[in-house]
């Protein structure tokens, strides 16, 4: 009888903590803890996004059907359980994978009852979606949970809403990670203008009860178009008057008509018409008082200046320079340079003062500054090293160190380049993680400045000032302006100017291409202009390499262009092998001219499936994948 009671007892206290676990409808079964860090938004890689729900509001059903989703029960569903069939994340589960903490997606096994199959689907809004489209989206179970979740992938090019239709084409199935938040990929196989994709959580046996159901949470959902045809440029420099014979230290374009030069003496000279003219940005002189290291502008009107005769000042304009005002000033410091991210927010960056790096912000445009953080250091930093792209922050020194945050300053690194024995004089990022800074010579990092490594660099002297955009970077050094489109792996003379350059300073034009101003000794001025070249038209600057680019579009039905760069003249072939490795067509089998040229594959009469295409030219062999979906 004891015996019995025992058990009995040992019974009642199991299903009480059981009940504790299951009790809230909206947890996990999993008892563990999952990491909890949000991620940082995701990069889009220059993919077309075309619709985004990054989960970041209210996501239960109600709010979910607002925006256009269709949360349904499949026909496998077993009956309703205790949650509903999507509900709001849980962050006592896991934390979002961007946004607020619960800002995802969830479902569970109280989505039915007993052991019964879960299939939950969540219908998208209507997406005008393209053959070749990519669904993008991020899921995840708790960690090192032992129950096996899975999810499909749906597409109704007729913008179905029915669960389980003979519309939606299912694009493939998966586990989902018990070992945080992972991507995953599905391309469209064909074109709906009212189109709709569908995630449907599908489990045989889940259910409290079952053994194979627990937590699902789904976030950051997009649909990508391909990213956009590579605009290729060619680049032509050209000197300009700028009215003064003035040592010029900086220079700020704001566009491809606007720009700011600034210099000794308080010297600012400014154009509004693309160069062809520039008049003094500082025709009632007395207010700014020193030589002029550092200029910043937002437009045309708007303009920022720093100087350092003793005390460091920064001083505003907002019409054009007819008047400035003192806004900020500290006795012994010196302001190296100031970078507005908007209208609004800024920052100025300068030498080490009473033990610490001088470093202020602005939430007001400019009117007045306040300080960002309190980092100790020693030694001075340098003018127009500076750079802020997103939330990351780099500072170069004249100690041969890069300071760097990833969170707007809240935080910093010092990392010592590798290289580099001096002063860092110059440094640009083209991305969060591949940036170059130079001195006396040039070193490049690719992890974001945690370290660096030595880099080949052309021409002698200083190099005082670097720009780029995605592979592409320019240096002055200094008569000479030189431009790499390797990221940095080789380089060639641009341009010669008649004396040396202090500072470059490029944008992104209307056009897609590089647009801007070196300034420097004796008042001088160039101006690089971009401009597209047609995408079957051999580009007129030579390559410095063979290169063989990936197709575009890729997927693609029924046609593509494929282009290849020729650094010599010579004899050039050019094939489509199938998968098996048969040749199917033969695109270019002649003598080739040095540039760069595109060839257009027409795959009308191929069937869909991987093919491979090849170059041979001279010595070099490449080939690369693509992917015909009819």
């Amino acid at each position: 009888m004891k015996k019995t009671f025992l058990v009995f007892s040992f019974m009642v206290i199991g299903i009480f903590l059981l009940g504790l676990i299951y009790s809230d409808p909206y947890g996990s079964r999993t008892v563990t803890s999952s990491d909890n860090s949000v991620n940082p938004v995701v990069q889009q890689n220059d993919e077309i996004v075309k619709f985004v729900d990054d989960m970041n509001g209210a996501n239960d059903t109600t709010a979910l059907r607002i925006r256009g989703w269709k949360p349904k029960r499949g026909p496998l569903s077993g009956p309703a359980g205790t949650s509903p069939n999507w509900f709001q994340g849980n962050s006592t589960v896991f934390n979002a994978f961007e946004g607020p903490a619960t800002g995802y997606v969830a479902a569970n096994f109280n989505g039915v009852t007993g052991t019964n199959t879960i299939d939950l689907w969540l219908i998208s809004p209507n997406v005008n979606g393209a053959a070749g489209d990519t669904i993008s989206f991020y899921s995840r179970s708790p960690d090192a949970s032992t129950f096996p979740d899975s999810i499909r992938v749906y597409w109704a090019s007729n913008g179905d809403t029915v669960p389980g239709s003979g519309s939606f084409v299912e694009l493939g199935k998966f586990k989902v990670s018990t070992a945080g938040w992972v991507e995953s990929r599905y391309i469209l196989p064909t074109a709906g203008a009212t189109g709709r994709f569908a995630i449907n959580y599908r489990v045989a046996g889940g259910g409290p009860s079952g053994l194979n159901s627990d937590f699902i949470g789904v976030d950051l959902i997009r649909l990508l178009g391909p990213a956009a045809a590579p605009v290729v440029c060619s680049y032509t420099w050209a000197n300009q008057v700028s009215g003064t014979t003035a040592l010029l230290y900086s220079v700020k374009t704001v566009s491809n008509l606007v720009g700011w030069a600034a210099g000794a003496g308080a010297v600012v000279r400014r154009t509004t018409d693309g160069g062809v003219t520039w008049g003094n940005g500082n025709p009632n002189p007395g207010v700014i008082t020193g030589d002029i290291y550092n200029i910043e502008a937002l437009d045309a009107n708007t303009a920022y200046v720093t100087t350092s005769p003793g005390a460091t000042f920064i001083y505003k304009t907002t019409n054009g320079g007819t008047t400035w005002v003192q806004v900020y000033t500290i006795a012994g410091g010196f302001i190296n340079t100031i970078k507005m991210v908007s209208a609004t927010n800024g920052y100025a960056f300068g030498d080490v003062l009473a033990g610490n790096w001088l470093m202020l912000k602005t939430t007001d445009g400019g009117s007045t500054w306040t300080s960002l953080a309190t980092i100790a250091g020693t030694g001075d930093g340098r003018n127009n090293c500076l750079q802020i792209t997103g939330n990351n922050m780099w500072f170069g020194t004249g100690q041969n160190t890069v300071l760097r945050s990833t969170n707007l300053g809240v935080n910093w690194t010092v990392a010592t380049v590798t290289g580099i024995t001096g002063q860092i004089t110059g440094i640009q990022f083209n991305s969060a993680t591949v940036g170059i800074v130079g001195g006396a010579t040039m070193s490049k990092s690719l992890d974001g400045g945690a370290t660096w490594a030595l880099l080949a660099a052309s021409g002698t002297g200083t190099i005082s000032g670097i720009e780029g955009s995605g592979n592409d970077f320019w240096y002055v050094r200094g008569t000479t302006i030189y431009r790499s489109t390797d990221l940095g792996a080789s380089w060639t003379l641009s341009h010669t100017q008649t004396a040396a350059q202090n500072d470059i300073s490029l944008v992104t034009d209307a056009n897609t291409c590089m647009v801007g101003w070196t300034a420097g000794a004796t008042g001088t001025i160039t101006k690089m202009t971009g401009n597209p070249v047609g995408i079957n038209d051999p580009v007129s600057q030579i390559p410095s390499a063979y290169s063989l680019m990936q197709n575009y579009p890729n997927p693609f039905n029924p046609t593509t262009n494929i282009t290849f760069a020729l650094p010599t003249a010579g004899n050039v072939e050019l094939k489509i092998y199938d998968i098996t490795g048969k040749e199917v067509a033969s695109l270019v089998n002649t003598y080739v001219n040095a540039g760069t040229h595109s060839v257009t594959f027409d795959a009308a009469s191929y069937a869909s499936g991987i093919y491979i295409y090849k170059i041979t030219a001279g010595t070099f062999v490449d080939s690369k994948k693509m992917v015909l979906i009819k």
